[in-house]
């Protein structure tokens, strides 16, 4: 299953079988209405082969509707029709150097990341890093936030889920006197350059839970927030 998505037009293809084995292929577009979708499943049959002159595949009917809904750009169900609803997860691929290259101790990955909420984005902008203590990947991460300006925001403390590059962090009991608080957790899952999740903003004690993105900041640029500039957390 293949889906992409292009402002608030999301296109599926489906490879499957027939229930006599037969191999099929189908697709669906449909219009978002928030994060969710449902459109036509159609299948076809026909089309180009290996080697032969160019030829449309023709619409061979529908089994019904399909229905797609997103937690965020890594995350969602799916709903073929007959079945259940199902959880599906953006594929990831790990090259053999991953461990290397982002477990070594004090290693810091950086990614610039927003809320999805156009009313809090321009007051939110920020950079994200998230490095390792230890450097065996099982433990011992901290996050850090920082203004565009460089200055630390927020320091929180992580847990890494099911070696899948994922993470759980939450505010540190024992902040900087320098420190903002407004930050009080963030679930963060990295897929390539993307970073998807939810972050949790408190102001005059009432906590409120938006949608988070980001991408990595790669290249010859190099990030203000460096793990030798960062305090080390009690462990």
């Amino acid at each position: 299953m293949a889906i992409d998505v292009q402002g608030n037009t999301l296109f599926m293809q489906v490879f499957g079988y027939e229930k006599d084995g037969e191999a099929t292929f189908y697709t669906a577009t449909g219009q978002l209405q928030g994060n969710t979708v449902t459109a036509p499943l159609k299948r076809y049959q026909g089309g180009r082969s290996f080697g032969s002159p160019p030829k449309d595949a023709v619409e061979n009917g529908s089994p019904g509707d399909v229905t797609l809904r997103f937690t965020h750009g890594l995350d969602g169900t799916v709903q073929f029709p007959g079945e259940p609803e199902r959880a599906i997860s953006r594929f990831s691929m790990r090259s053999a150097e991953y461990k290397s290259r982002y477990w070594g101790k004090r290693k810091i990955r950086s990614f610039l990341v927003a809320p999805v909420d156009p009313t809090y984005q321009t007051n939110f902008l920020a950079e994200l890093g998230i490095f390792g203590h230890s450097g065996t990947g099982k433990g011992g991460w901290e996050m850090s936030l920082s203004r565009r300006d460089g200055r630390i925001w927020n320091r929180l403390s992580c847990e890494e889920t099911a070696d899948s590059d994922e993470f759980s962090c939450h505010r540190l009991a024992d902040p900087g006197t320098n420190e903002l608080s407004e930050v009080s957790a963030v679930r963060l899952k990295i897929a390539n350059i993307d970073a998807y999740g939810t972050i949790d903003l408190e102001s005059n004690g009432v906590v409120r839970r938006f949608p988070l993105q980001g991408i990595a900041l790669v290249g010859a640029r190099k990030p203000r927030l460096r793990a030798a500039d960062l305090p080390k957390m009690s462990m």
